[in-house]
């Protein structure tokens, strides 16, 4: 079989969760590939510092632009000279100009072959409802006691949250992009030979905008390679138990219901800081972090910087808990619908797990099917959670026992098989 060309905006020495997906995937397949990618936009990633991450079997192209009109277009460009050595294309999204890029190519070469991959939906995204109606000086939570009467009639809340709205729906009036991603989204699904999602839950949701795609579609969920991990994993020397989280965390991705919690701790045993430690490493929101000063949390809580990619999995491998936070879509969704990619790269350490997340959806799953700790958003079961890790009394039989799905020689079987079958299945 001749390589396949592979459209993506992020790929290593660019350290993104889309590109590191990306990657895992290709380097344990069997077949090659050429990646028309980037490494100069820099924008939501950790850098481009990530040279240890190639494999034989992969080919780097490099664009000259940084700027994703211009890739596309050069992308396309490279492809008109190329076309004649490959066996098909594949485009990941994230970003969505992929599939645009891909698009393009199907429409100069009805004939080539596609798959196009979605890590994420690109249309309907539960995040742009969550934005919308999520301004910071709302009332919510006034009806089950979060916030008292002086805050709800407060003139200057009012006021604030007057305001912040119509910023918010001047903004999303001008640069609104749901309108292109509809269009990008629904002409991938028509166009596409083949479709990759990560969960079904993903599925699902996309199926609310449009259908008819679910027979193209193949499940191939995010995985974790162990010849990135250390060997050995080291004991902390301090006598603590140590929680890491790695990642990003904003304003939509929160971890306030378990700053709360550790609040309580602390009134509860000032000796907290001598048990248990958590190492925040990455990006947090002020308001977080406002609320840990506030509250006199730094002896528990640290913050880190980031880190590359193999130091990431090397803390990971060395923590004795890992802490997963999910978005809270319980007013709009009734399941999460997004997998992790850290979650994976989690199971591959060994260590132990503590999801807060939604009762259904992927992480629900994952922990639920390894006997992993899944808690919900609430400050109590939180505490409780807590109290239970710090006193040494969760079970921590069968724990993993269903990772080897995750595994990504495994993930790479099933893909090479799914191409193989799409490449007879189209010729």
């Amino acid at each position: 079989m001749k390589k396949a060309f592979v459209i993506s905006w992020y790929f290593p020495p660019v350290n993104s969760s889309e590109g590191l997906v990306t990657f895992k995937l290709l380097k344990n397949s069997k077949y090659k590939y050429d990646v028309f990618t980037q490494k100069d936009n820099l924008s939501w990633t950790y850098g481009n510092k990530e040279e240890r991450l190639v494999s034989k079997n992969i080919n780097t192209i490099f664009s000259k632009s940084s700027e994703l009109r211009e890739w596309i277009n050069e992308g396309i460009e490279y492809f008109k000279k190329h076309h004649d050595e490959y066996e098909y294309i594949m485009s990941r999204a994230m970003a969505p100009e992929s599939h645009e890029m891909a698009l393009e190519i199907k429409r100069l070469f009805p004939k080539v072959k596609w798959i196009a991959s979605f890590g994420d939906p690109i249309y309907n995204s539960p995040f742009t409802k969550f934005y919308r109606e999520s301004s910071p000086y709302a009332a919510s939570g006034f009806e089950i006691g979060i916030i008292g009467f002086k805050t709800l009639l407060s003139p200057k809340r009012i006021i604030k949250n007057m305001i912040w709205n119509y910023r918010m729906n001047h903004y999303l009036k001008k640069y609104d992009t749901e309108p292109r991603y509809k269009i990008i989204e629904s002409n991938t699904l028509e166009n596409a030979d083949r479709i990759i999602l990560n969960n079904p839950y993903e599925l699902e949701h996309m199926l609310l905008s449009n259908k008819g795609f679910e027979e193209k579609v193949i499940i191939l969920p995010h995985s974790f390679d162990k010849d990135f991990y250390p060997n050995k994993k080291l004991k902390n020397t301090d006598g603590k138990i140590h929680v890491s989280f790695l990642g990003h965390l904003d304003r939509a991705r929160t971890p306030k219901q378990l700053l709360k919690a550790i609040k309580r701790l602390l009134e509860n045993d000032p000796d907290l800081p001598n048990k248990i430690a958590f190492d925040f490493y990455g990006d947090m929101d002020d308001s977080d972090k406002l609320y840990i000063i506030n509250n006199f949390l730094l002896d528990v809580i640290h913050f880190k910087k980031s880190v590359d990619y193999f130091e990431s999995l090397e803390i990971m491998k060395n923590s004795d808990w890992l802490l997963n936070v999910d978005t809270n879509f319980g007013n709009t969704l009734k399941t999460n619908i997004y997998f992790p990619a850290k979650l994976a790269d989690y199971m591959g350490s060994g260590s132990n797990i503590i999801s807060i997340s939604m009762d259904s959806g992927p992480t629900a799953d994952i922990m639920r099917e390894n006997n992993q700790v899944l808690v919900s958003f609430s400050e109590d079961e939180i505490y409780m959670r807590l109290k239970q890790i710090i006193e040494n009394k969760i079970s921590r039989e069968d724990v993993n026992k269903n990772i080897d799905k995750y595994n990504a020689i495994n993930v790479a079987k099933s893909y090479d098989k799914f191409v193989e079958e799409f490449v007879k299945d189209t010729k």
